[in-house]
């Protein structure tokens, strides 16, 4: 679907650059402007910089194999990946897997009995009956007391404030897509096309962040190789000389 409204949307351009090169107009400016330009922008911030990223990384072939299976997929990402992010309440732990925590190693005690003859030692303790009274009378008298029961206060645990903390985070979350949801379609259709230009222009300069944090990091780890060849390249003449 999304490829289709995208080849939908570019079917009338060719009338408009035949009437932008009737009236002497650059037809740069028919790219650039308010109608196809975000749309540019939002397939240069995805497809281009995935293709483009490729090519600098010099490992273009997944396009060939994974290409096609992405876009069918890719529709769906946004409502998939938010619902999984936001709303699986049965793991609190923030995707640590419980590696925030130490875990106490197990301790081992044993008793060793040094024999000469290698045999068990039976240590038989012996007591009298005035002992064994004294101890049954003693027992007796706290089953017959009567049982005193202490109210604890229940406190929230850090698991309980991490779930009332992420089910308003939901709550909020859904109610706030509601809002927008409810505001797109009750506002004027030159609102609808700004916010969704807008939104374009957005997934356009994120993308490029991302572009330039990522090119950053492949030209720096060129020039720390290129360094580190240097080096070991000035090491091993002068130990050859």
């Amino acid at each position: 679907m999304t490829l289709f409204l995208t080849v939908k949307a570019f079917c009338p351009i060719h009338v408009q650059l035949d009437e932008a090169e009737a009236s002497g107009t650059s037809q740069a400016s028919v790219f650039m402007s308010t109608s196809y330009g975000p749309i540019f922008a939002g397939l240069a911030g995805t497809f281009g910089i995935y293709i483009f990223s490729s090519i600098l990384y010099m490992d273009p072939w997944h396009l060939l194999h994974s290409m096609i299976p992405y876009l069918f997929i890719a529709v769906s990402f946004t409502n998939i990946l938010n619902v999984y992010a936001f709303c699986n309440l049965h793991d609190v732990s923030w995707g640590t897997k419980g590696s925030d925590k130490a875990e106490s190693l197990p301790s081992v005690s044993s008793t060793t009995t040094a024999k000469d003859d290698g045999g068990r030692v039976v240590e038989d303790i012996r007591r009298d009956q005035s002992e064994l009274d004294t101890d049954f009378k003693e027992t007796v008298a706290r089953a017959m007391q009567p049982l005193t029961s202490v109210e604890a206060v229940e406190k929230p645990t850090a698991d309980d404030l991490d779930k009332t903390f992420r089910t308003r985070f939901i709550a909020i979350w859904l109610l706030g897509n509601a809002g927008i949801i409810i505001g797109i379609m009750q506002s004027t259709i030159d609102f609808r096309t700004k916010y969704f230009q807008a939104l374009l222009w957005i997934t356009f300069g994120l993308s490029l962040v991302r572009f330039f944090g990522f090119a950053w990091y492949l030209v720096s780890s060129l020039l720390k190789n290129l360094h580190e060849t240097y080096v070991w390249s000035s090491y091993l003449l002068t130990r050859l000389l």
